[in-house]
């Protein structure tokens, strides 16, 4: 192909240029939903993905009309679409019903996790593979949607100019939304579109969560990339200067490489500023793939200099966001003992457990959020993990090697179809876009290895589309050649056509009926959601709730959660016959719902204790590490009387705990039903923290011999841990002064300082302990200590100051209260501390300055505390200065109104003044 030839073809067209009927067409629905996609927040919400499943069903079924108009136009083959479809059909196989005991045979793990509830409304009847059937027919519809989209980028495509016209639209696209998200990133506040808080905190541009914003960009930016090497203007390399820069103002075909050339600028620079760690390798990794692939095809020699441009310019656009973040990013990866890659690794080897427990057939497309609990080991994230963060693993996991071979077959088809053409052709047009399209494919297939992109609506349609696109490409004709395309063609008889329209009918309205189903229960269900019922709700409130939860499972009747919530209403209307059929319904349609298991082995546990108890137990397999289950299976364990069974499990609660308010509440718990101190010791991990957590809590519970013995086996661990914290030997030491436990107390803080000797802390507990020794010398000496450690701490230099007060060195004392004061200036205790000291020296003026100015803060103070005004008024009181002291006196009573101790001096002072006491003053 001549340079002409190339020039004439790469023109940006607009919709304008290519030719459609007037009205809603096939072309300009399919084009609406690829724009609409990724800016529909990426397409992750329930009326995003019903949009976008609507909007491709019928454009195949305009399609497939249009087509019947015109029986002589055939079909453009599609290579995988087979495949495809088994893998479709294979989605409504693990939602059909199947006999138990074949279920047992295809699934021993299905059946397994069902065992709690089969069996529940009767003998064991038709089950289905999939242990999530409401998700796997949510990912059902989403996939006939990609699959109607390859099919329908194959036929709607196959033109050059199509291809031109589709492939600038989605390019244009992806720069404003690099633009907009450049924008949003600097002035937005962590909002999407300036006005929507999002779910995550790593919203980027329309997306909720980066990563997914790194897999839409990657796979825009090699076709960007690729048409801006494409369009490169070759009459540039023979005009001087002057006639270059008027081309550039003037040519269009320059313009078109200037504009290409800033888009992928524009794409691969947000890519590196969503500090998608996963995004920026693959990126990284498609350059390098690209190189390769047009370097084989002897077009890198020519373009070497344009291809480094850009990701020289990138780099450049990101050094002035700046590095560090990325830098940090990166370092997050590394950990002193072990690669770590924020949890992933743990998730990744618990699935390779749930893998190979579902290697066949795979525990359900969109279950994994709901199994993979049961097969966790540890809490890597969070306590709920909704994905693999890796595409194949998950897709392993609940679709098992059936589903992974027939998607791999698809996959294999594409590039079987593709690949050969590719190396032969020699039109650039071809081998440029094709490989962008290649390269494409292969960047979201790399960083689906540590993300879940196809899970992302919009991120799964665009692949199959570039799929779609990659086939159309390499047999695509010059626009001026008659036939439009070199795939095979197969005949439109009427067989196909009627068939297909079937389909599509049956698709669209299916879809749309169960979306809206799915919205209609998602937006009432917000009027219980989070609503507190307890006995004192009126029951013809409870009455409307249950009529509310009734028409919620029938707009949508495969979601457990209404059944769960009806179960709930149907306790507090003392129906406990009918809250247990709606906890049953729940089972059925969600096995591993461990809230229904519980609330329902509640109520089996009163009348078939076994079979309650089984329940339970199920409840915290299937949540291991959900601490709000956990609390209340021990509740119900200890309501039912098995503490020994609450302590076994006591270890985990606590572990996931990690400390704080909910393993005090737990310690709590225990303590009501009398669980001996012993044994909640012994059930306690041995863990630093959250045995310290438990001396605090024997320790107010006034258990002080237990809270010692925990103390003392938290400093022995701590003594042993790589990382050891001060308070792991500070609260021991305080804990043993207050004791007068001087000795133990002595021996803690000493041990903390051989571990840790910079600490300031540990040497202001040292030196309390040796005042309260009488050791002045040695008090004082660990107080400078710790003053050295923290200049900036003032209690340390005031206990200092009483200290040298108590070995008479009157200056350094003096200048001990200088310095803490100097360092807390608005300290009123401290000013007061320092006037009091003062006035027993023979510095009454000084003193006296000193309370002037503790007189003043206290009255600027919102809330001082009452000592001051007794501090204060002793001081007047003592030199006479009543009516100064009267004054003080009526602001503390202004300030403690139910002070009993401030009346009565104040009455005190009246009298002292000889005036007439009235009672109402006290």
């Amino acid at each position: 192909m001549n340079h002409g030839s190339t020039y004439s073809e790469m023109q940006i067209t607009t919709f304008k240029n290519t030719p459609s009927p007037s009205g809603l067409t096939p072309f300009r629905l399919y084009l609406l939903v690829l724009i609409v996609a990724p800016l529909a927040f990426g397409t992750m919400e329930t009326w995003s993905r019903a949009f976008m499943e609507a909007g491709i069903f019928l454009a195949a079924l305009l399609f497939l009309l249009r087509r019947s108009g015109h029986s002589q136009r055939p079909f453009y083959h599609c290579p995988g679409l087979l495949p495809l479809l088994l893998f479709l059909g294979y989605l409504l196989l693990q939602i059909t019903p199947l006999p138990a005991g074949l279920l047992k045979v295809l699934s021993p793990a299905a059946y397994a996790l069902r065992g709690p509830a089969v069996g529940l409304s009767g003998p064991e009847g038709w089950l289905t593979i999939s242990l999530a059937p409401k998700e796997t027919l949510v990912e059902f519809f989403r996939f006939a949607a990609y699959a109607a989209t390859y099919f329908l980028t194959i036929q709607l495509l196959s033109s050059r100019k199509r291809i031109t016209s589709t492939t600038n639209a989605l390019i244009i696209l992806a720069v404003l939304i690099a633009i907009e998200a450049l924008c949003q990133r600097l002035t937005a506040g962590g909002l999407i579109y300036w006005f929507r808080a999002p779910p995550s905190a790593t919203p980027v541009g329309p997306f909720v969560y980066r990563n997914h914003y790194a897999g839409f960009m990657e796979m825009l930016f090699p076709l960007t990339l690729c048409l801006f090497l494409y369009s490169k203007p070759y009459s540039l390399a023979v005009l001087n200067l002057r006639e270059k820069v008027l081309a550039f103002f003037n040519d269009q075909q320059v313009n078109s490489h200037a504009l290409y050339g800033i888009g992928a600028t524009f794409i691969a620079t947000t890519i590196f500023v969503s500090l998608s760690r996963g995004g920026i390798i693959s990126l990284s990794c498609a350059l390098l793939i690209l190189a390769m692939i047009l370097r084989a095809r002897g077009q890198l020699r020519s373009n070497r200099y344009w291809f480094i441009l850009v990701p020289s310019v990138t780099l450049v656009f990101v050094s002035w966001f700046g590095w560090a973040t990325i830098i940090e990013r990166f370092l997050k990866i590394q950990h002193p003992e072990k690669i770590i890659y924020d949890g992933r690794f743990e998730i990744w080897l618990d699935s390779l457990t749930m893998i190979r427990e579902f290697i066949l057939t795979g525990a359900g497309f969109g279950s994994f959020e709901k199994v993979f609990p049961f097969f966790q080991e540890n809490a890597a994230w969070q306590v709920i993990i909704d994905h693999a963060h890796n595409d194949y693993l998950e897709l392993l996991a609940t679709g098992g090697l059936l589903a992974f071979l027939l998607l791999g077959c698809f996959l294999a088809a594409v590039v079987r179809k593709s690949w050969p053409v590719w190396r032969r052709r020699q039109d650039r047009y071809v081998i440029f876009l094709g490989g962008g399209c290649l390269v494409a494919i292969i960047s979201l297939l790399l960083h689906g290895l540590v993300d879940f992109n196809f899970y992302n609506g919009a991120n799964a349609l665009y692949f199959f589309m570039i799929c779609g696109l990659l086939v159309t490409v390499c047999h695509s004709r010059d626009k001026n050649d008659r036939s439009a395309s070199l795939l095979e063609k197969s005949p439109a008889s009427r067989l196909t056509i009627i068939s297909g329209l079937a389909i599509s009918s049956i698709l669209l309205i299916s879809s749309i009926y169960f979306n809206l189903g799915l919205m209609k229960g998602e937006y009432r269900y917000r009027e219980i959601r989070g609503l507190a019922l307890d006995a004192s709700t009126p029951q013809e409130e409870l009455k409307e709730l249950q009529i509310l939860t009734d028409k919620l499972s029938a707009w949508d009747p495969r979601e457990a959660k209404y059944r769960y919530s009806a179960g709930n209403i149907a306790l507090f209307r003392n129906d406990r016959e009918m809250a247990a059929a709606h906890y049953r319904q729940a089972l059925e349609l969600d096995p591993t719902d461990s809230w229904s298991l519980l609330q329902l082995g509640q109520l089996l546990a009163a009348d078939d204790r076994p079979q309650g108890l089984k329940m339970l137990e199920a409840a915290v397999r299937y949540a291991p590490f959900d601490l709000e289950v956990l609390k209340r299976y021990s509740h119900l364990l200890l309501w039912l009387g098995e503490k020994e069974k609450v302590l076994a499990v006591s270890a985990r609660l606590l572990s996931v705990s990690k400390g704080g308010t909910a393993a005090q509440d737990y310690f709590t718990l225990l303590s009501e039903y009398e669980i001996p101190a012993r044994e909640i010791h012994k059930a306690t991990p041995k863990e630093p923290a959250l045995l310290m957590i438990l001396a605090n809590f024997l320790a107010k519970g006034k258990k002080p011999a237990e809270a010692g013995a925990v103390y003392e086996e938290v400093m022995a661990l701590a003594a042993d841990n790589p990382e050891p914290q001060p308070w792991y030997f500070t609260s021991p030491c305080w804990f043993f002064l207050r004791q007068k436990d001087l000795p133990r107390a002595q021996q803690a803080a000493e041990t903390g300082l051989q571990i840790l000797p910079e600490d300031a802390g540990l040497h202001y507990a040292l030196a309390e302990v040796l005042r309260r020794s009488k050791d002045l010398a040695g008090a004082e000496k660990s107080f400078q200590r710790a003053i050295e450690l923290a200049p900036e701490n003032p209690g340390y230099q005031r206990q200092l100051a009483i200290v040298q007060a108590s070995q008479k060195k009157i200056p350094e004392a003096t200048a001990s209260f200088r310095q803490a004061t100097d360092l807390a200036p608005e300290n009123i205790g401290l000013r007061l501390q320092l006037a009091a000291f003062l006035d027993k020296q023979p510095e009454a003026q000084e003193a006296a300055r000193e309370y002037a100015v503790a007189q003043e803060l206290l009255e600027d103070s919102k809330k001082p505390r009452p000592w001051y005004f007794n501090s204060l008024r002793h001081y007047y009181q003592k030199n006479g200065r009543l009516s100064e002291a009267l004054s003080l006196m009526e602001l503390a009573i202004k300030t403690y109104p139910d002070n009993p101790g401030f009346h009565l001096q104040l009455g005190d002072l009246h009298r002292l003044r000889s005036s007439p006491y009235r009672a109402e003053l006290a």
